[in-house]
Protein backbone atom coordinates (compact mmCIF):
# COMPACT_ATOMS: atom_id res chain seq x y z
CA UNK A 1 0.00 0.00 0.00
CA UNK A 2 2.83 2.41 0.83
CA UNK A 3 4.29 1.95 -2.65
CA UNK A 4 0.89 2.77 -4.19
CA UNK A 5 0.57 5.85 -1.98
CA UNK A 6 4.02 6.98 -3.11
CA UNK A 7 2.94 6.69 -6.75
CA UNK A 8 -0.23 8.62 -6.03
CA UNK A 9 1.75 11.39 -4.33
CA UNK A 10 4.01 11.51 -7.38
CA UNK A 11 0.87 11.94 -9.51
CA UNK A 12 0.08 15.08 -7.50
CA UNK A 13 -2.33 13.82 -4.86
CA UNK A 14 -2.34 14.65 -1.15
CA UNK A 15 -2.92 11.08 -0.02
CA UNK A 16 -3.04 11.96 3.70
CA UNK A 17 -5.89 14.40 3.04
CA UNK A 18 -7.65 11.82 0.87
CA UNK A 19 -7.46 9.11 3.53
CA UNK A 20 -8.62 11.56 6.20
CA UNK A 21 -11.56 12.56 4.01
CA UNK A 22 -12.65 9.03 3.10
CA UNK A 23 -11.93 7.43 6.48
CA UNK A 24 -9.52 4.61 5.62
CA UNK A 25 -6.96 3.49 3.02
CA UNK A 26 -9.46 0.96 1.66
CA UNK A 27 -12.19 3.57 1.21
CA UNK A 28 -9.64 5.96 -0.30
CA UNK A 29 -8.65 3.31 -2.84
CA UNK A 30 -12.32 2.79 -3.76
CA UNK A 31 -12.81 6.56 -4.15
CA UNK A 32 -9.79 6.73 -6.46
CA UNK A 33 -11.20 3.98 -8.67
CA UNK A 34 -14.59 5.68 -8.87
CA UNK A 35 -12.96 9.00 -9.74
CA UNK A 36 -10.84 7.48 -12.51
CA UNK A 37 -13.52 5.21 -13.98
CA UNK A 38 -16.22 7.93 -14.04
CA UNK A 39 -13.94 10.58 -15.54
CA UNK A 40 -15.29 10.37 -19.08
CA UNK A 41 -18.92 10.35 -18.03
CA UNK A 42 -18.53 13.26 -15.61
CA UNK A 43 -16.52 15.51 -17.93
CA UNK A 44 -18.91 14.83 -20.82
CA UNK A 45 -21.93 15.71 -18.65
CA UNK A 46 -20.25 18.93 -17.57
CA UNK A 47 -19.61 19.90 -21.19
CA UNK A 48 -23.19 19.05 -22.15
CA UNK A 49 -24.59 21.33 -19.42
CA UNK A 50 -22.34 24.17 -20.57
CA UNK A 51 -23.22 23.65 -24.23
CA UNK A 52 -26.93 23.76 -23.33
CA UNK A 53 -26.41 27.06 -21.50
CA UNK A 54 -27.60 25.51 -18.22
CA UNK A 55 -25.40 27.55 -15.91
CA UNK A 56 -27.35 26.53 -12.81
CA UNK A 57 -26.97 22.83 -13.66
CA UNK A 58 -23.33 23.45 -14.56
CA UNK A 59 -22.75 25.02 -11.15
CA UNK A 60 -24.30 22.02 -9.39
CA UNK A 61 -22.18 19.63 -11.44
CA UNK A 62 -18.86 21.40 -10.85
CA UNK A 63 -19.69 21.56 -7.12
CA UNK A 64 -19.95 17.75 -7.14
CA UNK A 65 -16.73 17.49 -9.17
CA UNK A 66 -15.00 19.76 -6.62
CA UNK A 67 -16.13 17.45 -3.82
CA UNK A 68 -14.90 14.37 -5.69
CA UNK A 69 -11.51 15.98 -6.29
CA UNK A 70 -11.18 16.98 -2.62
CA UNK A 71 -12.08 13.43 -1.57
CA UNK A 72 -9.05 11.99 -3.37
CA UNK A 73 -6.67 14.77 -2.32
CA UNK A 74 -6.55 16.54 -5.69
CA UNK A 75 -6.45 20.01 -4.15
CA UNK A 76 -5.37 21.88 -7.29
CA UNK A 77 -8.17 20.37 -9.35
CA UNK A 78 -10.66 21.00 -6.53
CA UNK A 79 -9.59 24.64 -6.52
CA UNK A 80 -10.17 24.91 -10.26
CA UNK A 81 -13.67 23.47 -9.87
CA UNK A 82 -14.36 25.85 -6.98
CA UNK A 83 -13.49 28.81 -9.22
CA UNK A 84 -15.95 27.49 -11.81
CA UNK A 85 -18.60 27.01 -9.12
CA UNK A 86 -18.22 30.60 -7.93
CA UNK A 87 -18.27 31.83 -11.53
CA UNK A 88 -21.53 29.95 -12.11
CA UNK A 89 -23.06 31.52 -9.00
CA UNK A 90 -22.06 34.97 -10.28
CA UNK A 91 -23.07 34.28 -13.88
CA UNK A 92 -19.50 34.94 -15.00
CA UNK A 93 -19.74 33.19 -18.37
CA UNK A 94 -16.45 34.68 -19.58
CA UNK A 95 -14.48 32.97 -16.82
CA UNK A 96 -16.43 29.75 -17.33
CA UNK A 97 -15.65 29.77 -21.05
CA UNK A 98 -11.97 30.45 -20.39
CA UNK A 99 -11.43 27.90 -17.61
CA UNK A 100 -13.75 24.94 -18.21
CA UNK A 101 -11.85 23.28 -21.07
CA UNK A 102 -8.47 23.20 -19.34
CA UNK A 103 -10.06 22.13 -16.04
CA UNK A 104 -11.79 19.16 -17.67
CA UNK A 105 -8.59 18.31 -19.53
CA UNK A 106 -6.70 18.31 -16.21
CA UNK A 107 -9.39 16.07 -14.72
CA UNK A 108 -9.10 13.62 -17.60
CA UNK A 109 -5.29 13.63 -17.41
CA UNK A 110 -5.33 12.98 -13.66
CA UNK A 111 -7.74 10.08 -14.13
CA UNK A 112 -5.36 8.63 -16.70
CA UNK A 113 -2.48 8.78 -14.20
CA UNK A 114 -4.57 7.23 -11.43
CA UNK A 115 -6.00 4.29 -13.40
CA UNK A 116 -2.85 2.13 -13.57
CA UNK A 117 -1.99 2.89 -9.94
CA UNK A 118 -5.39 1.75 -8.68
CA UNK A 119 -4.90 -1.62 -10.32
CA UNK A 120 -7.44 -1.20 -13.10
CA UNK A 121 -6.26 -2.99 -16.22
CA UNK A 122 -5.19 -0.46 -18.81
CA UNK A 123 -5.57 -1.60 -22.37
CA UNK A 124 -2.92 -1.01 -24.99
CA UNK A 125 -3.33 2.06 -27.15
CA UNK A 126 -5.40 1.61 -30.28
CA UNK A 127 -3.63 2.08 -33.63
CA UNK A 128 -3.79 5.62 -34.99
CA UNK A 129 -6.67 6.37 -37.35
CA UNK A 130 -7.11 8.99 -40.05
CA UNK A 131 -10.34 10.99 -40.14
CA UNK A 132 -11.62 8.80 -43.00
CA UNK A 133 -10.80 5.59 -41.12
CA UNK A 134 -12.40 6.95 -37.96
CA UNK A 135 -15.54 7.93 -39.86
CA UNK A 136 -15.77 4.43 -41.36
CA UNK A 137 -15.24 2.90 -37.91
CA UNK A 138 -17.98 5.11 -36.46
CA UNK A 139 -20.38 3.91 -39.17
CA UNK A 140 -19.56 0.28 -38.36
CA UNK A 141 -20.04 1.04 -34.68
CA UNK A 142 -23.50 2.46 -35.32
CA UNK A 143 -24.41 -0.68 -37.27
CA UNK A 144 -23.10 -2.91 -34.45
CA UNK A 145 -25.11 -0.94 -31.91
CA UNK A 146 -28.20 -1.28 -34.07
CA UNK A 147 -27.62 -5.06 -34.03
CA UNK A 148 -27.15 -5.04 -30.21
CA UNK A 149 -23.73 -6.61 -30.70
CA UNK A 150 -21.99 -5.56 -27.49
CA UNK A 151 -18.74 -7.41 -28.18
CA UNK A 152 -18.22 -5.89 -31.63
CA UNK A 153 -19.42 -2.49 -30.41
CA UNK A 154 -16.86 -2.49 -27.59
CA UNK A 155 -14.06 -3.43 -29.98
CA UNK A 156 -15.03 -0.75 -32.52
CA UNK A 157 -15.27 1.88 -29.78
CA UNK A 158 -11.78 0.91 -28.62
CA UNK A 159 -10.54 1.16 -32.21
CA UNK A 160 -12.13 4.59 -32.55
CA UNK A 161 -10.00 5.84 -29.65
CA UNK A 162 -7.07 5.76 -32.08
CA UNK A 163 -8.29 9.01 -33.65
CA UNK A 164 -6.85 12.18 -32.04
CA UNK A 165 -10.12 13.69 -30.86
CA UNK A 166 -10.03 16.85 -28.76
CA UNK A 167 -10.29 16.27 -24.96
CA UNK A 168 -14.04 16.88 -24.90
CA UNK A 169 -14.67 14.36 -27.64
CA UNK A 170 -12.39 11.83 -25.97
CA UNK A 171 -14.59 12.21 -22.89
CA UNK A 172 -17.64 11.65 -25.10
CA UNK A 173 -16.05 8.48 -26.47
CA UNK A 174 -15.51 7.32 -22.88
CA UNK A 175 -19.24 7.83 -22.35
CA UNK A 176 -19.95 5.71 -25.44
CA UNK A 177 -17.86 2.89 -24.02
CA UNK A 178 -19.58 3.17 -20.66
CA UNK A 179 -23.01 3.03 -22.33
CA UNK A 180 -21.97 -0.10 -24.23
CA UNK A 181 -20.84 -1.75 -20.99
CA UNK A 182 -24.29 -0.94 -19.55
CA UNK A 183 -26.05 -2.23 -22.71
CA UNK A 184 -27.49 1.26 -23.29
CA UNK A 185 -27.22 1.05 -27.06
CA UNK A 186 -29.52 4.01 -27.82
CA UNK A 187 -27.47 6.44 -25.73
CA UNK A 188 -24.25 5.05 -27.15
CA UNK A 189 -25.52 5.57 -30.70
CA UNK A 190 -26.56 9.17 -29.99
CA UNK A 191 -23.09 9.94 -28.66
CA UNK A 192 -21.40 8.27 -31.64
CA UNK A 193 -23.47 10.50 -33.94
CA UNK A 194 -22.11 13.53 -32.06
CA UNK A 195 -18.57 12.25 -32.49
CA UNK A 196 -19.11 11.88 -36.22
CA UNK A 197 -19.70 15.63 -36.46
CA UNK A 198 -16.03 16.21 -35.57
CA UNK A 199 -14.99 13.87 -38.37
CA UNK A 200 -16.75 15.78 -41.13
Amino acid sequence: MEEKLGLLRAAGLDTAAGIACTGSPEKYSAALRRFAESSGENTAETEDLLAAGDIEGFGIKVHAMKSNAKMIGASELAGAYERLEVAAERGDTALIAAETGKTLEAHHALAGRILPITGVTVESAAPALTAAEASETAEKLLAALDDFDDELSAELARKLSGFPFDPGSHALLDTVRHCISEFDYDSAAENVKQLKEELR
